[in-house]
C-alpha cells in the first residue's frame, strides 16, 4: 500500500459528520438447496471527522495553493486524539492512503473525487485562540 504525507494548514474547522444508514437488497445462492435467496442488509451509520488542508507550491515564480480533503473515520472512538484539537489555521502533517471515487451531481453529470483517509496527525502548530495586545 501506498502512503503519502502532506504538510499544511488547516482551512477551516473540522466537521464531525455521520454517514447516512442505509438498505439494500444482496442475493446469494445457498450452497445447500443451489437455489437464490434475497437478504435485506442493513449499513449502519458511520462518524467521521472531515477537514481541508491547504499545501503551498511555487510555480514560476509565484505560490500555488493546492487544497486536499481529509477523513478520519470512527470519530466517536478519536476522543482523545489531536484529530479533536483542530481549527482554522492549524499547520499540521498528516500521513494516509489516497482513496478516490466518482459520484454523479445533481445536474447528471459524472465527477471525480479524492480524499486521504487519515492514517497519522502530527500538529505543527497551534493557532492561538486569541490574538494578544
Amino acid at each position: 500500500m501506498s502512503t503519502i504525507t502532506l504538510t499544511g494548514y488547516l482551512g477551516g474547522d473540522r466537521e464531525i459528520r455521520e454517514t447516512r444508514e442505509r438498505s439494500y437488497t444482496a442475493r446469494r445462492y445457498e450452497s445447500l438447496t443451489d437455489e437464490l435467496v434475497e437478504h435485506e442488509v442493513t449499513v449502519p451509520s458511520r462518524d467521521y471527522i472531515r477537514f481541508s488542508l491547504a499545501t503551498h507550491r511555487k510555480v514560476n515564480g509565484s505560490w500555488q495553493t493546492l487544497w486536499h480533503r481529509v477523513i478520519c473515520w470512527n470519530a466517536g472512538r478519536v476522543a482523545n486524539r489531536p484529530v479533536r484539537l483542530l481549527r482554522k489555521g492549524d499547520r499540521v502533517r498528516v500521513t494516509g492512503r489516497l482513496e478516490e471515487y466518482s459520484y454523479t451531481a445533481t445536474n447528471g453529470e459524472q465527477r471525480t473525487a479524492r480524499h486521504l483517509i487519515l492514517d497519522k496527525l502530527q500538529i505543527l502548530r497551534i493557532k492561538p485562540a486569541y490574538e494578544l495586545p
